[in-house]
């Protein structure tokens, strides 16, 4: 992405990415500019109109004054939080302080300063944005929140820094850290370190779930992964792990139910010859045709849903069809009603979760059991 001249605006829908695009182009300006350059950096966030002319004006002043130690200066407002639809961005200060700054910056003509404005989230509709894009300087990126494009992100910073990453352990990942880029680059970073010292510089599922810690309110899935492994002793200890730390068992019930409800639905499409469960990929083309066969029973089968598997990501799908083909139909409608009659027993006992949730493995394990047999 080439850098604007003399002016550039750096947004998107994640404050995380904008920025660190945002440093790229600050860093690669000081290496253009060589050592005497002058760098400002002013932080963009504000919660008043006040801050919010603040900000304004120091940029603007730092735009227009001279640098103390030589020729070259950029000046750069940063993690800017007034652009988007919210409250301080519609406040009318902030509106008429916008409508100077651009007024400013189309007089703007001083090759030895380059201005940087980044931030997020950026209404692209209003007059403030539009002027960066009419003139060719803004730079909005398009992260997006869904699987595809977050898997492919995480790939190439893995490429960055001299790993790979498995598509199951990717899925894994941003399924840890809830799709917070930040913190997806930062455990990057962590496994690349480990892996500097390790035989194989590939991240694998096993080393994200090892690795990784859960970050934010997202599902337990570390008992929803043991539980669908065979693994007691592992489930048992992730239940216990679990209730160190928390006292409601709702979240994993829910859990359990979503990836079990999931699995009934794969199974039925592989009995139904669907889909192919001995494929190393599932065909994204045969979900289609399943997904076009069976719409009528779903609000939308185009669109992710927890519902159905319609729609999701192949690679994360690709899991659960190994498993669901070793699993019995039958078997997993009756764990489904083991989850609901676990459910109605958490209500009448709610002093008893762990050992409730405790009893429902053990039993779901030996029902399993008894299905393979």
């Amino acid at each position: 992405m080439k850098i604007p001249d003399g002016f550039a605006l750096v947004g998107g829908d994640d404050e995380f990415m904008a920025d660190r695009q945002a440093e790229t182009w600050f860093n690669a300006l000081k290496a253009e500019m060589g050592d005497g350059a002058e760098t400002e950096v002013i932080d963009g966030r504000a919660s008043t109109v006040a801050e919010v002319e603040s900000c304004v004006s120091r940029f603007m002043m730092g735009g227009q004054n001279l640098s103390l130690f030589g020729e070259k200066k950029i000046v750069w407002l940063r993690q800017v939080n007034f652009l988007g639809d919210n409250q301080t961005g519609r406040a009318e200060g902030t509106k008429t302080s916008l409508t100077e700054l651009t007024s400013w910056l189309e007089g703007f003509h001083d090759p030895n300063t380059y201005l940087l404005i980044s931030g997020s989230p950026i209404d692209k509709r209003k007059a403030f944005a539009k002027f960066f894009e009419k003139h060719g300087n803004a730079a909005f990126l398009a992260t997006g929140k869904n699987a595809d494009q977050l898997v492919q992100l995480v790939v190439q910073e893995c490429r960055t820094q001299g790993i790979e990453i498995k598509p199951e352990a990717a899925i894994a990942l941003i399924d840890r850290v809830s799709g917070n880029t930040r913190m997806m680059m930062n455990e990057i970073e962590k496994l690349a370190t480990y892996l500097a010292s390790a035989d194989s510089r590939v991240i694998t599922y096993s080393l994200v779930n090892e690795m990784v810690s859960q970050f934010g309110e997202t599902e337990f899935f570390e008992l929803a992964d043991a539980f669908y492994q065979f693994d007691l002793q592992k489930g048992l200890h992730s239940v216990r792990k679990h209730f160190f730390t928390h006292k409601d068992a709702r979240p994993v019930l829910s859990n359990l139910q979503n990836r079990n409800r999931l699995l009934i639905q794969l199974r039925s499409l592989i009995d139904g010859q669907w889909i192919d469960a001995r494929a190393r990929q599932l065909s994204a083309a045969a979900l289609g045709r399943a997904a076009s066969a069976y719409a009528a029973c779903f609000q939308d089968a185009t669109q992710k849903s927890e519902y159905h598997p319609f729609g999701q990501n192949p690679w994360y799908l690709t899991r659960l069809v190994a498993i669901a083909q070793r699993i019995p139909l039958r078997t997993l409608i009756d764990f489904q009603l083991m989850f609901i009659d676990t459910f109605a027993r958490l209500i009448d006992h709610p002093n008893e979760q762990e050992q409730l949730i405790h009893n429902l493995v053990v039993d779901c394990h030996r029902e399993l059991a008894a299905g393979q047999r």
